[in-house]
């Protein structure tokens, strides 16, 4: 992504995801190629809005466009994401609490709506699925151990779709991976 020369990647994150609904549009397209009707369609959204926060994404460079075509007289866009949201630590910890708890929300609430439909659709029923969740105690060095090894393994998971989108088989399908590590506030 882009900003000014002498901006750091994480007031840029700031000012791009001050709205929410930038967040959610965002993640539409890095799901896929597609287009700010079928996000908002997606969204439940009005689609000015979700047009013109597509815009603010094409003009921070967070996306770009694949492709145009022709629908009844229109001109239909259609985006993709070009930059990972991978949000190191260190970027993390320097954004303001509130847009933390923006993007967390965001991110939250597109799992629960993405597992909740796979469920329903019968997402979870192949043999591979993994779900797991562990209750752990952690002082200060043990949380940072298991950060480690969270990142580790979301770096290998993608280094193996790599692989497969190279592979190009016939039977590749859109998974997700969820990797999330809090401090809980309630009990089990």
């Amino acid at each position: 992504m882009v900003g000014t020369p002498d901006e750091t990647r994480v007031e840029m994150l700031g000012r791009l995801f001050r709205h929410p609904l930038r967040w959610y549009v965002l993640s539409r397209y890095m799901q896929a190629v597609t287009s700010p009707k079928a996000v908002a369609t997606d969204l439940d959204a009005r689609l000015n809005l979700v047009s013109y926060h597509t815009q603010v994404l094409l003009r921070e460079g967070a996306i770009e466009l694949v492709r145009t075509e022709r629908r009844r007289g229109a001109t239909e866009h259609f985006y993709r994401a070009v930059t990972p949201l991978e949000i190191e630590d260190d970027e993390w910890c320097a954004l303001p609490v509130k847009l933390r708890r923006v993007m967390s929300r965001a991110f939250i609430d597109g799992v629960v709506r993405e597992s909740v439909d796979a469920l329903a659709a019968g997402g979870l029923d192949n043999e591979s699925t993994h779900l797991s969740r562990a209750y752990l105690m952690l002082d200060a060095q043990g949380q940072d151990e298991l950060a480690a090894v969270l990142r580790d393994a979301f770096s290998r998971a993608n280094a193996i779709a790599g692989a497969s989108r190279e592979r190009a088989a016939a039977d590749r399908v859109p998974c997700e991976l969820v990797v999330m590590s809090f401090q809980r506030t309630s009990s089990p």
